[in-house]
């Protein structure tokens, strides 16, 4: 009777230690499949994490998922980026990180940003804040299908680097002038003598786009580049520089932003719209004051200030109705 206990008892041990054997392994490969607390392997998503027109602008707005994210100037004080739900009041908007931040994407459950001219990334709530990539830079920083592509301060040249913080690479080893835009397999730029070129994203191939000097701002939309020239008039060509070149406005244009069918752009210091073929020119809002960028998102303009110790942003719907102003607090 006694060794059938003991017989018992073994048993009872030894399905007791493999049951906890199993468990052990099956929980270390289910933190593995959902990397529960290692954020070193997320996941490429396909796709763009702000407007090209945004990037160009600082990219210091950006919606998805129903929530809008935005930041101030560099020299704002306090410092901050903030969320808030699309249409919601700005009392009720949530401040998620204590730095002012530029070039804002926002891929899967993460957002990308340019804090500090460091490139930084964390979760939508602000939480798991990590800052990577040895360059100073981040300009015109942009995320495109599990890349981050950016402009380094010291050289401009332009790099790349995984959403995971490694693997990083020089697409295109020569100064470059003012934003750039990747899109498809090809990355478009203004070189140091301002002709807008192109290179595949490994950096070769490199071409001329077209026979022309423009200024430092070019943006791609659909199957167009668009940009200014010397005389700040505003023009498009096919991306693939066929066709002739077809001019959008007369007016000057200082600064511009494209969302849809509309050219948002500064003459003066004052803010007009017009369709993409040169029609249905508007007024959109008229200003005392100068500010340095038109950023769009969702139903609205941003444009932010942060001069003569007036650190704010004036929020406005499309056509420039119900402007509000949001004070750095």
């Amino acid at each position: 009777m006694r060794n059938l206990i003991i017989i018992c008892l073994a048993v009872f041990i030894a399905v007791i230690l493999c049951s906890c054997g199993g468990g052990g392994g099956s929980s270390s490969s289910g933190n593995n499949n959902n990397n529960g607390g290692n954020n070193s392997n997320i996941p490429v998503t396909i796709g763009y994490g702000n407007t090209p027109g945004n990037i160009m602008n600082y990219g210091r707005a950006a919606e998805a998922d129903g929530w809008i994210y935005y930041s101030y100037e560099w020299f704002a004080f306090p410092e901050g980026l903030y969320k808030v739900r699309t249409g919601d009041s700005e009392q009720n908007r949530i401040k998620i990180f204590n730095k002012n931040a530029a070039q804002i994407s926002l891929v899967g459950d993460y957002i990308y940003c340019n804090a500090g001219n460091r490139i930084w990334r964390m979760k939508t709530d602000g939480t798991n804040a990590k800052e990577f990539s040895n360059n100073t830079g981040g300009n015109y920083m942009q995320v495109v299908d599990g890349w981050i592509y950016y402009s380094v301060t010291t050289n401009a040249y332009i790099h790349k680097i995984t959403i995971n913080g490694n693997n990083e690479q020089i697409v295109v080893p020569e100064k470059t002038v003012g934003n750039f835009t990747v899109k498809d397999d090809w990355i478009y730029y203004l070189g140091a003598d301002s002709y807008v070129y192109k290179r595949d994203l490994n950096g070769n191939n490199k071409s001329l786009l077209f026979d022309k000097q423009v200024r430092q701002d070019i943006c791609l939309n659909g199957e167009y580049i668009y940009y200014e020239d010397s005389s700040h008039k505003f023009n498009r060509r096919k991306i693939d520089g066929t066709g002739i070149e077809q001019q959008i406005t007369i007016d000057s244009v200082n600064w511009y932003n494209i969302d849809d069918d509309w050219l948002y752009y500064y003459n003066s210091k004052d803010i007009y719209r017009i369709k993409m073929d040169g029609t249905g020119k508007q007024l959109v809002y008229t200003s005392s004051t100068y500010f340095p960028d038109i950023t769009i998102v969702s139903h609205y303009i941003y444009l932010h200030r942060a001069f003569d110790d007036q650190d704010y942003i004036l929020k406005m719907n499309k056509d420039g109705s119900d402007p509000v102003k949001i004070k750095a607090d």
